[in-house]
């Protein structure tokens, strides 16, 4: 063999090409499968939640309608009311219970306790110290019904912040009556507004959660595909930096930022399925070559080295072992113009001969060697390009030589 190696490139036929297809076929199914799983398990996680949510306001609801009839009961009962007061309770009664049946507002508890203290106040309980009591726990009431929403400073900070301001405005009114009163109810509206808020924003990070977990799983699917491929996507560094950034407004409640996070990374993902396929393709295209390449050897007197074999990416090389004991280093890999095999050894019948056209490097035997081991591979569906090596005469290939001679023979044979 000439000190430079020899090389072909190569391309898959028949049924290798076949199986080409079937592996690019299944990928793609297996893609479409675990995309399909991970829609299923984070809906089943979403729906959990809202099911979760949903009963806890249905209790929060039932308990506030239990009291809320009770109320009615104690306001129809209680004689010592004049029937405009009954009427008027009533109707604030009636207004608490249309709020409770049509969304299950929160603050209907808070309302409801301001009910509850009007009735007292009605049936005589209406003493300074009596009066006073009943302003704080209305005032005690909304603050617990806002502690018990642990993400309101998180989920909507600005009302968080002036319903608290309106929290101590109202407790330093308690020993005001007329004021107390009218600053309350301001206080229950605005703290109405304010969990509503919550709730939204809850609900839209609840959908841009969902929508980012399924663009971070396959993020991260792509990349254990890319890990055990042992390559390194284009743009992977940049898409792990959209990854953390998403992440990170997902922990601040960021909901707009999230929203442009799980975009960028969706189309990210995009890009990189692409990539890894790319690299899968190739790799299996090699795999297929190689298999070929062991099956035809043997038939030309090469043997190959078992434990030579090195894996690296789309590229394999292994060491072969010829007749005489000569051994050639085999490699296939995955170039630009597309897949090509190269030879590369010492052999005893290099040659660097004069010819017109100056020194060229000829190696006959195993030029004919690789070319009968080219035909091998072309009867297990590989083809096989010009073999090429540096200071290679400017003639036709031997496969070439041969065939246009063998074709002057048979016109020679008929004349």
């Amino acid at each position: 063999m000439s000190g430079s190696p020899k090389y072909a490139s190569v391309q898959l036929s028949g049924e290798r090409r076949r199986q080409l297809e079937q592996e690019r076929l299944r990928r793609a199914e297996e893609r479409v499968r675990r995309a399909e799983e991970r829609h299923r398990r984070l809906d089943e996680r979403y729906r959990g939640r809202l099911a979760e949510r949903a009963a806890a306001l249905e209790h929060r609801r039932d308990e506030a309608l239990a009291r809320l009839q009770e109320t009615a009961r104690r306001i129809e009962q209680q004689p010592g009311i004049s029937p405009e007061q009954r009427t008027a309770i009533r109707a604030r009664v009636d207004q608490v219970g249309a709020t409770l049946t049509a969304d299950g507002s929160r603050t209907a508890t808070a309302q409801l306790r301001s009910v509850e203290r009007e009735l007292a106040i009605e049936l005589g309980r209406s003493a300074d110290d009596a009066a006073a009591y009943e302003r704080a726990a209305d005032v005690a009431a909304v603050e617990a019904l806002l502690q018990a929403e642990e993400d309101r400073l998180w989920l909507d900070a600005d009302g968080a912040r002036q319903v608290d301001v309106m929290v101590r405005s109202v407790r330093q009114s308690q020993h005001d009556p007329h004021r107390f009163h009218k600053v309350h109810a301001e206080l229950v509206e605005r703290a109405e507004r304010h969990l509503r808020a919550v709730d939204d924003n809850r609900k839209a990070l609840d959908a841009v959660e969902r929508e980012s977990a399924l663009a971070i799983e396959a993020f991260d699917a792509v990349l254990a595909e890319a890990a055990d491929a042992q390559a390194v996507l284009p743009g992977q560094e940049r898409a792990e930096a959209t990854r953390q950034r998403l992440v990170a407004d997902l922990a601040a409640g960021l909901v707009p930022s999230a929203q442009r996070g799980t975009v960028a990374l969706t189309a990210a993902v995009a890009e990189l399925e692409i990539s890894i396929e790319e690299v899968l393709d190739a790799m299996y295209q090699t795999e297929l070559i190689v298999e070929a390449a062991a099956d035809a050897l043997p038939s030309v007197g090469f043997q190959v080295l078992g434990d030579t074999v090195v894996q690296t990416g789309s590229s394999v090389a292994f060491q072969v072992a010829r007749a005489d004991g000569t051994v050639f280093n085999f490699n296939v890999e995955l170039v630009a113009e597309g897949a090509r095999v190269t030879y590369e050894g010492h052999a005893d019948d290099y040659v660097l001969a004069r010819t017109t056209e100056g020194p060229v490097a000829v190696c006959d035997l195993t030029e004919n060697l690789i070319e009968r081991f080219h035909e091998q591979l072309a009867a297990h569906d590989v083809e096989t390009g010009e073999l090429q090596w540096e200071g290679k005469p400017s003639r036709p290939d031997l496969r070439t030589a041969q065939r246009v001679a063998g074709d002057i023979g048979k016109t020679h044979g008929q004349d």
